[in-house]
């Protein structure tokens, strides 16, 4: 985690990181957050599937550039403290367009190798992250928030803006997520 958090510093003109499926995990995720400052030109960040828990996704929140627009941390377990952290964190992101946050279930971040006893309740959970939404939907500006429904996993639930500023409707938004894309511009991971 050392050496990667010294490569990206000397990494200034980097517009998108993709660590996707590089298992990370908590230590990896302090070590990312720790150079984030040093990325003054990162607009997309890809962090699926990392084994990420709470302790690297609250790492990850207090370091998050301001101009990112593109955030994806599916398939970690965020939990409702990852999830909190992150209803207070990102509406401080003007420039967020998609994040990507459909998580673990309870059960699968539980059988992840982690010595963290996981006692999370469905609706603590379900509550965390209707507190995302809330939070990232008053700003309305996301073009698509993607989420796993705490109650009942496996199932995505997507938001999208009732009316959009690129003149797409809900149709052209369907088509997207047809052709596996999260959304229009979203960086080629």
């Amino acid at each position: 985690a050392t050496l990667l958090a010294v490569g990206l510093a000397r990494c200034s003109k980097l517009e998108a990181l993709s660590l996707a499926e590089a298992s990370l995990e908590d230590e990896g995720a302090v070590a990312v957050a720790a150079v984030l400052p040093a990325l003054p030109r990162l607009t997309a960040l890809n962090l699926r599937g990392n084994r990420l828990r709470p302790p690297g996704v609250l790492a990850l929140c207090g370091s998050l550039p301001r101009q990112l627009s593109h955030l994806d941390l599916a398939g970690n377990a965020i939990l409702a403290a990852g999830f909190r952290a992150l209803a207070e964190a990102l509406p401080r992101h003007p420039l967020l367009t998609t994040a990507q946050l459909h998580a673990l279930s309870t059960a699968d971040a539980a059988s992840q190798a982690a010595p963290v006893d996981i006692d999370e309740d469905v609706e603590e959970v379900a509550a965390a992250q209707e507190a995302v939404q809330g939070a990232l939907c008053a700003a309305a500006r996301l073009r698509v928030l993607r989420m796993t429904a705490a109650d009942a996993p496996g199932e995505e639930c997507d938001w999208m803006p009732e009316s959009s500023e690129d003149g797409m409707d809900e149709q052209d938004w369907d088509d997207v997520a047809a052709n596996g894309q999260a959304a229009p511009l979203q960086p080629a991971w």
